[in-house]
């Protein structure tokens, strides 16, 4: 039998989600996930969260196996970190958290092997502490609490408006003004990967499964260039809290989509853009600076992370 092949028998009827993680020692989050993805069997067929089972019943729990890396080849370097968080540098390509067992190592996965003990910090133990999330083709810095005390604090914080984010972007075009700020409500529809900006005549339905919040980016043209006979511009985009696809929505809103990102109407490639430096799909957002008032320090914490990728682009645009 191979050894990443766990098997047990149901002793109390119950729930599989709840049967699953007894038997496997799981967070019944994981346990939930683990079935989704159908890693658990009975009698030849793959088990749902919500079925009841009866004792007697033989679960088999196929394990997939992870790739994890020594501390020393970690790809999120360690850029800061004091008793209460820690950040490191997620570079692009990457997931925040994984979607499932058998997914390549993802930011909390890397985060584990900076502090062990980081995985109960926070609710759901796959997120390992972490106070945020950046897609998967973004880079950047990446905070998350190192206990549970910590990450209550620090989740408020930056849920609410206090604290400031700076993103690095190529986009597509000139932008006709060095420095402009977009003030316009997102709308995120259940079940949707992508939020649309709210015109102010849209007229949402109390009780429908659209959520409305408010936006504001302030963005600043750093170089103007033509590449490959088309334009495009590096900037920085600001402002407290900048929620989901945020950026990327205000950017195509405004007509300068980031390069590549297919999802917000791009219909440029990176690799067009930047040549051979950048032979990957998706588009260049960094995530370049987290800033906020410490609580457990007392002081303005400011959190950077550098980008090769942003530094080859800078070279080329001149």
């Amino acid at each position: 039998m191979e050894d990443n092949l766990q098997v047990f028998t149901v002793v109390s009827p119950g729930r599989a989600d709840d049967i699953v993680a007894q038997a496997f020692g799981v967070s019944k989050n994981s346990a939930r996930r683990l079935l989704e993805t159908r890693q658990v069997f009975s009698r030849g067929q793959s088990l749902r969260a919500g079925l009841y089972l009866d004792p007697g019943e033989v679960l088999f729990f196929q394990k997939a196996k992870r790739r994890l890396c020594r501390e020393d080849e970690n790809p999120c370097a360690l850029i800061y970190q004091d008793e209460q968080i820690i950040a490191v540098a997620k570079p692009p390509a990457m997931h925040s958290v994984r979607h499932s067992e058998d997914e390549e190592l993802c930011v909390s996965d890397a985060l584990r092997l900076y502090d062990s003990e980081i995985a109960g910090a926070s609710p759901d133990d796959r997120e390992s502490g972490l106070l945020q999330r950046l897609d998967y083709h973004t880079s950047g810095v990446m905070v998350a609490a190192r206990n549970r005390e910590s990450w209550t604090v620090m989740r408020e914080i930056f849920q609410g408006e206090c604290i400031r984010k700076e993103y690095l972007a190529l986009v597509d075009g000139h932008l006709p003004e060095d420095n402009l700020v977009v003030d316009a409500p997102l709308r995120l529809r259940r079940n949707d990967n992508k939020v649309t900006v709210c015109c102010a005549d849209d007229d949402i339905c109390a009780g429908s499964a659209e959520r409305v919040f408010s936006a504001r980016s302030t963005i600043t043209c750093i170089q103007r260039s033509t590449i490959s006979g088309q334009n495009s511009s590096l900037v920085r985009v600001s402002g407290t809290s900048l929620r989901r696809h945020q950026v990327r929505a205000h950017l195509s809103h405004i007509g300068h989509a980031l390069i590549g990102d297919t999802l917000y109407c791009s219909t440029r490639s990176l690799t067009e853009c930047a040549g051979s430096f950048l032979k990957r799909a998706g588009f260049l957002l960094h995530a370049a600076e987290v800033s906020f008032d410490n609580p457990f320090t007392g002081e303005h914490q400011k959190i950077e992370a550098a980008s090769e990728e942003i530094r080859y682009i800078q070279n080329l645009l001149q």
